[in-house]
């Protein structure tokens, strides 16, 4: 999940483009593959049922929302999941979010009755802890998380990006980490705090190491004392970026540079704890919130005719709003396992690639009224103070059969992605 900048040169000048306009697509950028039968054992969940704290004296409880392990049932097929974006075409996943827990206060407006918990016995509900609330993922996250229960966030300085307060937490200082989680209580961690800047990683390696790995090694630790579960993000960059296929969960990891390095110790830290974890090894993330390369590549055709991009570098571009969602339905799906998994949408491209699909279906919703040109170059041409992998393609078998999720092509993650409403861009 690290930084994509260095990948596009600009030039100058400019020149129109013509607005068109088209119906969002009714995707279903995530489906499960269930058979449709109802199970009869009922499976043991990564939110372990011992952990699950009855609440039924305060059903009102502002942020408490039941855990329901399948979403929504649809006809004939059986149990189908059905998650996407909060788009003008398909409301479904605005609809689903509850309150967010800002530290111990929640807006009593946002209250609602909770609902039965299916495929337990009695009203449970569960605690979370995100912590990481303001980055790409951590924003799709504060959507995506609430249905499963009550929340609480964290961020660096305590505060969110929508002027909200939360609890505060720099994961710079890992001796904080600890204190925090037994206050807190959660039955699940979901770790979306990362060191991300890749090429200054190189001159801030203790920085990198201290954010990526002792943090991450204490949330672990906590997270095994107390009896809860920890979802945690990683990165194609522990691989060398030297395969000729897309990688596997066991194959040999060999990072490139310090970000690569301090996100690998903290997996191997994880693994090594006895926390019940699920590790999500992610890649080319962007969205419509914070600095990534779709925000910039609808950024510069307005000052630019002429932009160069690398084309030799090759991954799965990943929405951040894909990654929460999955996120969500695997802990939803109630699966007693843990491990590493590979988490990016289906397919693969070029920075290249990607920058000229942005560049034409951003124009098609009219987002975009220039167009420039955009010129493939090499690595080679544009040199970074970190390498970077040159194949960075994951694959997701793993995830897919074992929770039963079907994960969409890169391509219609993007187009998913532009028919967001305007006011999630920020």
């Amino acid at each position: 999940m690290a930084e994509s900048a260095g990948q596009v040169r600009v030039g100058g000048g400019g020149r129109g483009l013509g607005r068109r306009r088209r119906h969002p697509p009714r995707l279903t950028p995530l489906r499960s593959l269930d058979s449709g039968r109802p199970e009869r054992r009922q499976q043991a969940s990564l939110l372990d049922p011992r952990r699950l704290r009855p609440r039924v004296r305060d059903p009102e409880r502002a942020g408490g929302i039941h855990l329901s392990l399948h979403c929504h049932l649809r006809s004939r097929r059986g149990c189908k999941l059905a998650l996407g974006r909060p788009t003008a075409g398909n409301r479904l996943a605005g609809r689903l979010a509850g309150p967010v827990a800002k530290g111990r206060r929640c807006a009593a407006a946002g209250r609602r009755r909770r609902r039965p918990l299916a495929g337990f016995r009695g009203l449970i509900a569960v605690r979370l802890l995100l912590i990481g609330g303001n980055g790409q993922v951590g924003h799709e996250l504060r959507r995506a998380l609430p249905p499963l229960g009550e929340v609480v966030v964290t961020s660096r300085d305590g505060r969110l990006s929508d002027g909200g307060r939360c609890e505060a937490l720099d994961l710079g200082q890992p001796d904080t980490v600890g204190a925090l989680i037994e206050r807190i209580a959660p039955d699940v961690v979901v770790n979306a705090a990362a060191y991300t800047a890749v090429d200054r990683a190189e001159d801030e390696p203790e920085l990198a190491h201290r954010v990526n790995a002792e943090s991450p090694a204490r949330i672990a630790e906590a997270c095994a004392r107390m009896g809860a579960s920890l979802v945690h993000y990683s990165t194609d960059y522990v691989f060398d970026g030297q395969g000729r296929r897309p990688y596997r969960e066991d194959d040999p990891t060999a990072p490139l540079g310090v970000y690569g390095a301090s996100k690998l110790a903290g997996e191997q830290a994880i693994e090594r704890s006895g926390a019940k974890h699920l590790i999500l090894r992610t890649a080319w993330v962007y969205g419509l919130h914070g600095g990534n390369f779709l925000r910039t590549m609808l950024r510069l055709p307005s000052e630019r005719d002429e932009l160069r991009v690398v084309a030799d570098q090759v991954g799965s571009p990943t929405p951040a709003w894909l990654i929460a969602d999955v996120t969500a339905a695997m802990l939803r799906r109630g699966k007693n396992t843990s491990g590493v998994f590979h988490l990016v949408s289906t397919g693969q491209t070029s920075w290249h690639g990607f920058a000229e699909a942005i560049m034409e279906e951003a124009a098609e919703v009219g987002l975009l009224t220039r167009k420039p040109r955009v010129l493939p170059i090499t690595t080679a041409e544009f040199p970074t103070r970190a390498a970077r992998p040159a194949y960075s393609v994951l694959d997701t078998a793993r995830l897919a059969a074992q929770f039963e999720l079907e994960l969409p092509d890169w391509r219609s993650a993007l187009v998913e992605t532009l028919h967001a409403e305007p006011s999630q861009a920020r």
